[in-house]
């Protein structure tokens, strides 16, 4: 219980983002509405309320991502100011139509213009503070915020709703906009997300966008769903405070749950999975709202709601993640990811006012929704699936193995000493997840492959043998390298050290065994060679076949080194939380790879690579390389 509650614990974080979320809940419904009379809520006002607050908000996150791009220095600055202007106006807009009839309309326009402004650029503030956060602390304000939202949600309608609607402009806003404010003075400026030129290198940003459309896609697909229930009530505005509370209610349990499982086990979840295995059953609750009544489309528009609210916190938590991992601008790939969900919600929505019209048909609307719904879910399959482009998908049609395709939260408890953990890390000891070049999705390559060292440089070759050498001008993560020894955790079995001497004296391009043979002994390591040591070939029967067990024992050892690295990387990451890539970049400082040659393997910045190594060094205590290797010496 204690480890609940202090991850429960609020912050101004928390508590800031919690009342943004609880003042901005509405706004799927219409903006300010559930608390303003309903006797002022006509159809044709939440109509065109939502279209100018849908139209301006994708507005925003497209110029916030051309912005990103072209102009980063800008979109990286925690401006509150730019975003309370708007929001406030916004709000102060629809207060003056409750009193000015006439104008109603046209007040309602320029307010939900305003605030679809002020709620995209306050997203955008708390975006950028959480891909800024550890990992740890940006995830718990997001789901714990959540959390906290609903009550402070329902605790709206026990004030009156005359008084609330002043509240919030003149009380709430300037509290979540301090919040914001006071969180974003603690943030590192330097961090390599902040000093990002994207034009510096527009194949990273194709690439990300890339291998995440699809992702998105399928969040997105929640959204039209939404969309789409949004057209089905907005005739009967009573009907949006209901789906409100019930979608927050929704939207509590939802958080609840990820908190649970992110406490005990951990969460990787795939979008692109869950897609598939919702799809069935969202397509059939789609069908099921041609034949039952009101009563099961608000159940399903609350349900539909309430998963939707739980997307929009996964696709922020994506989105951050996406940026830590690969040192991408925070705004740039949020602008993607929300580009994509809030278009396809507004194409569910209009395609529901379309389908509308169909009643002069003699169609129910229910009716039409339920086909329209039915035709839009199976067309976005048709495109996650291999759409437009057959033969481009990734990876023999499997996403889920992209490591940035997925929400993953570290179990908060630690896994060190769980059987089916170091099971699982042995099944794959000998691979390392790693993206290629021609962003063809996820690579499976042999960390320590014999043959392939030999063919590089004899640097490189060591240093992808584990480590043998810190030795580039660059020079590796931390300190210089130990030895492969050190990485080892420990002494090395006598072959594999003299083959590793006989390596270090070995001419261009000649075998290190072939050189130890020569110098006319089966064990080098009993007679290491001098570079000014005369070579002497022994031909004789006996000592052929002691070299070919020699060669047998030493391509064993060499072998089994690359397993032993992963498993004990797996152990350590297991015991001190690393995320996946900090778990792959921990494993290729350990094998002695320089900064560069790792941000090469992983495609990104050297910078990201930097800060990378740094978080790896503040969750494990420790300030070299040296240190590192020690650690990993003492997994079992």
């Amino acid at each position: 219980m204690r480890a609940y509650a202090s991850v429960l614990r609020p912050s101004v974080a928390i508590l800031g983002y919690a009342l943004f979320l609880a003042i901005n809940a509405a706004s799927v419904w219409g903006g300010v509405f559930p608390f303003i009379p309903l006797s002022l809520q006509t159809p044709s006002m939440l109509l065109w309320f939502s279209l100018a607050y849908s139209g301006v908000f994708l507005m925003c996150y497209a110029a916030s991502g051309v912005g990103a791009y072209f102009m980063p220095g800008p979109t990286n600055r925690f401006i509150v100011g730019l975003a309370s202007a708007p929001y406030l106006l916004g709000w102060c807009l629809i207060i003056a139509g409750m009193y000015l009839p006439r104008l109603q309309l046209p007040l309602s326009v320029a307010g939900g213009a305003a605030l679809g402004l002020g709620s995209a650029g306050f997203y955008m503030l708390w975006q950028r503070l959480f891909a800024s956060q550890d990992a740890d602390e940006a995830n718990r304000t997001l789901i714990v915020g959540t959390l906290y939202a609903a009550p402070l949600y329902l605790s709206l309608y026990l004030i009156p709703q005359s008084l609330t609607a002043f509240l919030v402009p003149f009380v709430f806003l300037p509290l979540f906009g301090l919040a914001v404010a006071l969180t974003s003075r603690t943030i590192d400026r330097d961090q390599a997300i902040f000093q990002d030129v994207p034009r510096h290198h527009p194949q990273l940003y194709r690439r990300a966008v890339t291998m995440n459309w699809r992702s998105a896609l399928c969040m997105g697909a929640i959204g039209l769903c939404a969309g789409l229930m949004r057209a089905l009530a907005i005739d009967d505005p009573s009907i949006g405070p209901v789906v409100n509370v019930l979608s927050m209610v929704g939207s509590l349990t939802t958080a609840g749950l990820l908190m649970a499982a992110w406490q005990v086990t951990g969460v990787r979840l795939s979008f692109s999975r869950f897609y598939h295995l919702a799809f069935p059953l969202v397509i059939t609750a789609f069908a099921l709202l041609a034949v039952l009544g009101p009563s099961y489309q608000l159940m399903l528009a609350a349900l539909l709601y309430a998963l939707f609210s739980a997307v929009v916190m996964l696709m922020m938590m994506q989105s951050a993640q996406i940026s830590r991992d690969q040192g991408i601008n925070p705004i740039f790939i949020y602008a993607v990811y929300g580009g994509i969900v809030y278009a396809l919600h507004e194409l569910g929505f209009a395609g529901g006012m379309l389908a509308q019209q169909t009643g002069a048909a003699g169609i129910a609307p229910a009716e039409a929704i339920a086909l329209f719904g039915v035709y839009l879910l199976a067309f976005m399959y048709f495109l996650e699936r291999d759409g437009l482009m057959p033969g481009q998908r990734r990876n023999g049609g499997n996403d889920g193995d992209y490591a940035g395709s997925r929400v993953e939260l570290v179990a908060l408890r630690s896994r060190a000493k769980r059987p089916a953990a170091a099971a699982a890390a042995a099944s794959s000891s000998a691979s390392l997840t790693c993206l290629d070049a021609a962003g063809a999705g996820p690579t499976v390559a042999r960390m320590q492959d014999a043959k392939g060292a030999r063919t590089a440089s004899a640097a490189d070759a060591r240093a992808s043998r584990g480590g043998v050498t810190g030795g580039s001008s660059a020079g590796p993560v931390g300190e210089p390298s130990g030895g492969i020894a050190d990485s080892l955790g420990g002494s090395l079995p006598a072959d594999l050290a003299g083959n590793l001497a006989a390596d270090r004296h070995a001419a261009p391009g000649e075998s290190p065994l072939d050189a130890a043979a020569e110098a006319g002994t089966t064990n080098p390591s009993a007679h290491p060679l001098t570079p000014d040591q005369p070579r002497v070939v022994k031909t004789d029967a006996p000592s052929r076949i002691a070299r070919e067990g020699a060669d047998a024992k030493a391509a064993d050892a060499e072998e089994a080194a690359p397993e032993r690295i992963t498993l004990q990387v797996q152990a350590l990451a297991a015991r001190y939380r690393l995320t996946s890539r900090e778990t792959e970049v921990t494993e290729l400082v350990a094998r002695g790879h320089t900064v560069a040659r790792i941000a090469q393997m992983l495609f990104v910045s050297e910078n990201t690579v930097k800060t990378h190594s740094k978080r790896i060094y503040a969750k494990l205590g420790i300030h070299r390389r040296q240190d590192l290797l020690d650690l990993l010496g003492q997994q079992r």
